[in-house]
């Protein structure tokens, strides 16, 4: 009897598999002939167990030398194509920008920014109107101005103080770092800067730095949309993490709109606010300018404005300190243009190679190797693939920027790729490290203006070298940490002031 029951069970779970497998297969069949090829995967998972060990853009592209530049494969219970190499990304996101900008349901984003803001929001007419406003916002405060300039080089006298402090001794430039440039975007958002030891701006801080850095692990949920409800583990710490991060930039906002002068607009918050109260005493229809709104905007500039350029300026320092004869032809480049004065980005044009060196950290670093997942907001196609309306789509911009089509030995690290015969800076169409299209980053002006001019007051004023004490050869100190975004592994550095008598 017990034998009888045990086969039965094993009959069961076989036909439980077999009706699996049969609805998998049937799900590529319904959509056409025209629909991307991709790996069949296995039932319940699907291809997840082929990405355990992380760098799964690496293993995109391994797929994608078998199935093309545009093919699908499943995800636990989601369907999803990928978009491999410039040419493809292009067509998907410039040809079919209408089409493929549009963001899928996600558990993490729904319960935290609750899909409002610009980041996470559905491609549609909160997303237009939120994103409008803020870019011309931005661009009245001054991104890609001289008053966005004064802000960067006020903010790198107290980071130089900072490094300055270490007096040549070993240290992590992580938090010194991070530091500047969340003071950065908080004097854009807040209108404001605060000290490095600030105890709401080391909490905002850390609440932000925990959430990237817990982000790449519950990622597993949009995949498996139950795995949500587990009440503990890492999708528990972030939403609770958000909420206390939620609570104080909302106590932020409350502090400006308590102060609020209709006739001292300084920042995003105060021209949010100014924008809502016009409409509120115009009698005009409120739209889309709410408070989840504006908490959602404030909160994607800052996580988005903090940790991306953060984490490229680790790299910068890193690829400086792992390659001293590119350190040194930048300072003398620098020592040749602006001497014993300040760099500015009216020198940008003088300095080629510096301009190439930053261009180069930029391509290998490729901190944002998968952009956040697009979703096609009605059928189109993506280079003759037939793609349905809610599909997935997953961008693999790290594809795009180590293409050996494209970058000759794309595994070196070699700024005069970058440089044409005459010695003037060449930027090539497939440099897109900011992604492209209508979702391109936000605050794509201001990071470059931040990279340049912190690299270069930087590296004018201090020499870097990795700390004596650091023992990881530089192929381990290259391997990147795999997350939302590729960091650098932990390292020390020291920095001996150039101009010291």
């Amino acid at each position: 009897m017990t034998f009888f029951e045990l086969t039965n069970i094993h009959i069961i779970l076989i036909t439980f598999a077999v009706c699996l497998w049969a609805a998998y297969s049937l799900s590529y069949l319904w959509y056409g002939r025209h629909f991307p090829d991709g790996p069949f995967g296995w039932p319940l998972v699907g291809c997840l167990p082929s990405f355990v060990g992380g760098q799964p853009h690496r293993k995109l592209v391994d797929m994608g030398r078998r199935y093309g530049p545009v093919f699908s494969l499943r995800l636990g219970t989601q369907l999803v194509v990928v978009v491999n190499g410039y040419r493809a990304i292009r067509d998907a996101l410039v040809k079919k920008g209408e089409f493929c900008n549009s963001r899928p349901h996600m558990p993490i984003m729904e319960r935290t920014t609750r899909r409002n803001g610009i980041v996470n929001a559905v491609f549609g007419p909160s997303w237009k109107e939120q994103r409008t406003f803020t870019l011309h916002v931005l661009r009245n405060f001054g991104m890609g101005r001289s008053i966005v300039e004064d802000r960067v080089s006020e903010e790198c006298l107290h980071l130089k103080k900072a490094i300055e402090s270490f007096d040549g001794n070993s240290f992590d430039p992580t938090h010194v770092l991070t530091n500047g440039i969340a003071n950065i975007i908080s004097s854009i958002i807040f209108g404001g800067r605060f000290e490095y030891d600030d105890p709401f701006f080391r909490t905002l801080l850390r609440l932000c730095n925990k959430n990237f850095e817990l982000a790449g692990s519950v990622a597993i949920s949009n995949f498996f949309p139950v795995l949500q409800y587990i009440p503990f583990g890492p999708m528990r710490e972030i939403v609770d993490n958000f909420e206390i991060y939620r609570k104080f930039l909302n106590g932020k906002i409350e502090e400006h709109r308590q102060s609020f002068d209709p006739d001292n607009v300084h920042d995003v918050v105060s021209a949010y606010l100014h924008e809502m109260n016009n409409r509120k005493e115009e009698q005009r229809e409120p739209g889309h300018f709410n408070d989840d709104n504006l908490f959602a905007v404030v909160s994607d500039l800052f996580a988005a404005g903090t940790e991306t350029t953060s984490t490229t300026l680790r790299w910068a320092v890193l690829y400086f300190a792992l390659y001293p004869d590119v350190q040194k032809r930048v300072q003398a480049e620098l020592d040749e243009v602006v001497g014993m004065g300040t760099p500015t980005l009216a020198n940008r044009r003088q300095l080629p190679y510096t301009e190439a060196t930053i261009h180069e950290i930029q391509r290998m670093s490729s901190i944002v190797p998968l952009c956040i997942p697009h979703a096609a907001s009605e059928n189109t196609e993506i280079l003759g693939h037939y793609i349905p309306k809610d599909t997935v789509i997953m961008v693999n911009l790290w594809s795009a920027l180590n293409d050996p089509d494209t970058w000759t030995n794309p595994e070196q690290f070699n700024p005069e790729r970058f440089l044409d015969d005459k010695g003037q800076v060449e930027k090539p169409d497939e440099l897109i490290p900011f992604s492209i299209g209508r979702r391109v980053c936000l605050g794509e002006q201001l990071a470059k203006t931040e990279l340049f001019l912190i690299i270069t007051q930087i590296l004018h004023q201090f020499t870097i070298t990795i700390a004596e004490e650091e023992n990881q050869d530089m192929a381990s100190l290259l391997k990147p940490v795999a997350g939302i975004t590729l960091s650098p592994q932990p390292y020390k550095i020291q920095a001996v002031n150039r101009h010291a008598l």
